[in-house]
């Protein structure tokens, strides 16, 4: 369930933690994280966060039958580079959107709360 950026500006800094705190859950969807903020609706920007980050779900889906240090391994060696891209292009793309929009808004978030967001890089136990 995806929370549309409009709402966002009625939300507290509380109910922004509350979102945090949930990346940091052992089995947290960083898919529904990420497009909770604003990678929800039909911008070419959010189509395109939604195909890198299903390119990421769908590697996790195959290493989910390896063993954890397996996972690790492939972790390492297929899914960080598409994290680092992922994590690029959302640079990019933050440059070349106007500030205060909900795209801006939402890439700001993801950027500033990348650890967050990204934490089960190296969890051997992640199914």
């Amino acid at each position: 369930m995806g929370v549309n950026p409009k709402q966002l500006r009625r939300h507290s800094a509380a109910f922004k933690a509350q979102v945090l705190a949930a990346c940091a859950e052992p089995r947290a969807s960083v898919v529904a994280v990420a497009l909770s903020f604003g990678l929800n609706d039909k911008s070419a920007v959010a189509e395109e966060a939604r195909r890198r980050i299903a390119e990421i779900y769908r590697l996790e889906r195959e290493l989910s039958a390896l063993t954890s240090d397996e996972r690790l391994s492939r972790r390492c060696s297929h899914a960080k580079p598409l994290w680092a891209d992922l994590h690029a292009w959302r640079q990019l793309e933050r440059s070349r959107v106007p500030d205060g929009s909900s795209t801006a808004k939402a890439l700001n978030y993801s950027l500033n709360h990348w650890e967050a967001l990204t934490h089960s890089r190296a969890d051997r136990g992640l199914d």
